[in-house]
């Protein structure tokens, strides 16, 4: 924009300068008039130039041109200096002469260089008709024109060579001029052609005739000419002010038109002959002249004619040709479409969008093209989904969960080959087939793989998350030869996994697993419709001081009282819960039992003991969840310091933004939040330092093994140490003699619970026994 801006300043400025020019001659103003001159085409150069960096491929023509004007401004000045510095007068006005002469030298040049970018082969014959027949006419009408006005025939064998090279360079601009714009069509000629077009036209005609009349002995100057010569040049700057310019410098050119591109053409040749024929009646021209000038314009005619048959002819061939490539590509495209279209079909049939698995669809056709190429085949066929995959999805959203599975998708994918094969059945359920040929597949080792792959961490919005998998197999053909059971057998035991005490093992299927399966299906039916009030009750398990024995606190334990099935732990119902998204509405019904209780306690004894009470993940994930707990506080008349919320390492450790707002809330309204299970885990030291705990539950598994590990003795007295120097309190879980107490009391533990400073039991046992 500033470039068309400044081209539009500086062709205004030489437009006013020519006025100015003008305006100075008609006043007889000479000395004024000769000093616009330079100053005029000083801004012409100016527009013309700044053309040059978007000319492309024209560079050297609008180069050409912009010294072209340069030379006519230095004649200028050395015209000025001549006429009226007495000290130069008469000294340099023929080196004048050659400078505005080197200005058609250089039009010339950048004239040749645009016909060369701007022509096609096509035209070549219709070039050559045109620049032979125009030449004719051309010097014929010029010559008679002069010869007319002068009365001076002029004998080209009685002058000097210079003179004639001069007249002829002059006559090649405008004859360039004319053979250029023919041989463009007026459809591509735009607004910068005409205006280019009659700023050569008319200094070509004024050149020629000041050179015949210089080269005849007369006086050439006029100031009528000048101002023809520098309005030409005014035209060339107006001409590179046009938006138009690379339209014209690089023309589009339709095809199979070229019944319109020789209107130009025809109409120079029927304007010639009317200017024969009126120059004729007036005496300008010789009967001989007029006869070579009405020959020159018919044999134009013929031969234009002619070549535009030929032309359309074989442009129509080519239009045939170019129609008959072109259905070709059509057909070819089709079918490429086509192909493409029942590629994609197949992929949203049989793959999945997002873990590009195959599907449960596939699996069908999957194990029948196994069966059908070998009836005796034997394959091991894994279940695995991810563990608490539900609160992934509600901690990091679709879009987060989306990206854990799209990860977990491309792992399984980098297992396949010809005999191992991958399928996501849905959600985060995926089978993983894998076919034994010789009887050598190892599955026990494979299934060690498959869960040390998938227990890498992930990494989720610039977060690592650990998880962990279930996973479970069966074989064909010794659990089942029927597919849809072997499916069934795969997922029993996958859900082995999720109720024993490892979720990172593998489980393959087993008759005993059967009545594991039926239970955890009675569970699901049982769990719709259970009455909390009624089958539910509340257990306590003390916490003391692990070195005189005081009471603390004491930890909330759920029971569940089936009137069919009896005393069901938590370690049973609870996963089964979580898969049925009721734990939120369970953990309500807990929370408000436990906090009634410890109220209700350090009231009426006026104690000041500390309730820990386990929150489900999912609860954690309720952004409500803070503010609905302080609500129960007050309804229940509880301190903030009465109540320890436990949370399991695993949650802490891959706890997303609402997990950290939320224990942040509940830390500045002073409720401790504990790490259970810590050791277990994929918890390190560094961990600690991103999240903000009060206490440290040191797990069961270390505990019990004090007394017979020195490595699990190393282990509990760093984690003593470091919640020490964090200053955390620290709770060892599942201690159960004398022995194991002296051992934590020496290593500096705070508190204990277990066995040996008490068992879980109801309310009424408990206040009995500590109150």
């Amino acid at each position: 924009m500033a470039g068309e801006k400044s081209r539009k300043l500086t062709v205004t400025a030489s437009i006013v300068c020519y006025v100015l020019y003008v305006i100075c001659l008609l006043m007889q103003r000479t000395m004024v008039a000769d000093i616009i001159s330079p100053i005029c085409c000083f801004f012409a150069m100016l527009t013309i130039g700044s053309v040059w960096l978007h000319a492309k491929s024209h560079r050297w023509v609008v180069l050409a041109y912009t010294i072209g004007v340069g030379f006519w401004i230095l004649g200028d000045l050395t015209y000025v200096l001549n006429w009226y510095v007495p000290t130069y007068y008469g000294s340099v006005g023929e080196f004048a002469n050659l400078l505005y002469r080197f200005t058609s030298y250089a039009y010339l040049v950048g004239m040749i260089l645009f016909i060369a970018k701007d022509y096609y082969s096509r035209d070549l014959l219709r070039f050559l008709a045109n620049a032979a027949l125009f030449s004719i006419a051309v010097h014929i009408m010029i010559r008679a024109w002069f010869e007319y006005g002068t009365g001076y025939r002029l004998d080209f064998r009685e002058i000097p060579i210079l003179n004639v090279f001069y007249i002829f360079v002059s006559f090649f601009i405008v004859l360039l001029t004319l053979i250029s714009l023919v041989n463009r069509g007026a459809q591509q000629t735009s607004a910068f052609g005409v205006f280019l077009f009659f700023s050569f036209l008319i200094y070509g005609i004024s050149d020629t005739r000041y050179e015949y009349l210089n080269a005849a002995g007369f006086d050439a100057e006029s100031d009528f000419f000048n101002a023809v010569f520098l309005l030409s040049i005014v035209l060339l700057a107006v001409a590179f002010s046009k938006v138009s310019v690379s339209k014209f410098m690089q023309p589009n050119v339709e095809k199979y038109q070229v019944k319109k591109e020789d209107v130009i053409g025809l109409t120079f040749t029927v304007i010639g002959l009317i200017c024969s024929a009126t120059m004729y009646a007036f005496g300008m021209l010789s009967e001989s002249d007029l006869a070579i000038l009405l020959v020159a314009g018919l044999a134009y005619f013929l031969i234009s004619k002619t070549m535009l048959v030929n032309d359309l002819n074989k442009q129509l061939i080519a239009k045939a040709e170019e129609e008959k490539e072109q259905l070709q590509e059509q057909v070819s495209f089709q079918q490429q479409e086509l192909y493409n279209a029942n590629e994609q079909l197949e992929q949203a049939t049989y793959l999945d969008s997002l873990t590009g698995l195959h599907n449960r669809s596939y699996w069908n056709i999957y194990q029948n093209d196994v069966l059908l190429a070998n009836p005796d085949i034997h394959f091991v066929l894994f279940a695995l989904d991810i563990n608490y995959f539900k609160l992934m999805n509600d901690t990091y959203g679709h879009s987060g969960a989306d990206l854990i599975l799209r990860e977990y998708g491309q792992r399984l994918a980098s297992l396949q080959n010809d005999y191992i094969q991958a399928f996501r059945i849905g959600g985060d359920q995926f089978k993983i087939s894998c076919v034994d040929l010789d009887g050598l597949f190892d599955r026990e080792r494979f299934a060690q793989k498959l869960q040390d792959l998938l227990d890498r961490p992930f990494e989720v919005d610039d977060k690592v998350v650990h998880l962990n998998s279930s996973v479970g197999g069966a074989v064909y053909p010794d659990d089942t030869d029927d597919m849809e059971r072997l499916l069934l057998y795969a997922d029993y035991a996958k859900n082995s996994v999720k109720h024993s005490s490892n979720l990172t093992t593998c489980a393959f299927y087993q008759e005993s697993t059967m009545p594991l399966m039926q239970r955890k299906l009675l569970l699901e039916k049982k769990l719709q419709d259970v009455d909390y009030d009624q089958e539910f009750s509340m257990m306590y398990q003390p916490q003391v001081d692990a070195k005189t024995g005081r009471l603390l606190g004491m930890e909330a334990l759920v029971r569940w009282m089936d009137p069919e099935l009896g005393m069901i732990l938590p370690e049973e119902f609870v996963p089964v819960a979580e898969e049925m998204g009721i734990m939120s509405h369970m953990g309500e019904w807990i929370l408000a039992e436990s906090l009634h209780q410890i109220s209700e306690w350090n009231h009426k004894f006026e104690k000041e003991l500390v309730m820990g009470i386990n929150i489900s993940p999912l609860q954690l994930c309720d952004e409500n969840f803070a503010d609905d707990f302080f609500n129960m506080l007050e309804a229940t008349e509880n301190k903030p310091e009465w109540v320890d919320l436990e949370i399991t390492e695993g949650v802490a450790l891959n706890a997303n933004a609402t997990n950290k707002v939320t224990i942040d809330k509940l830390r500045s309204g002073k409720v401790s939040i504990s790490v259970d299970d810590f050791g277990t885990g994929y918890g390190t030291f560094m961990n600690m330092l991103q999240f903000h705990f009060d206490r440290i539950k040191i797990a069961e598994e270390l505990v019990m093994k004090l007394t017979s590990s020195e490595p699990a003795r190393v282990i509990v007295s760093v984690i003593v140490g470091m919640a020490r120097g964090l200053h955390l309190t620290t709770i060892a879980e599942g201690v159960e003699n004398e022995e194991t107490l002296d051992i934590l009391s020496e290593l500096g533990c705070d508190q204990i619970q277990g066995f040996y400073s008490g068992e879980p039991v109801s309310a009424q046992q408990f206040e009995e026994h500590w109150f």
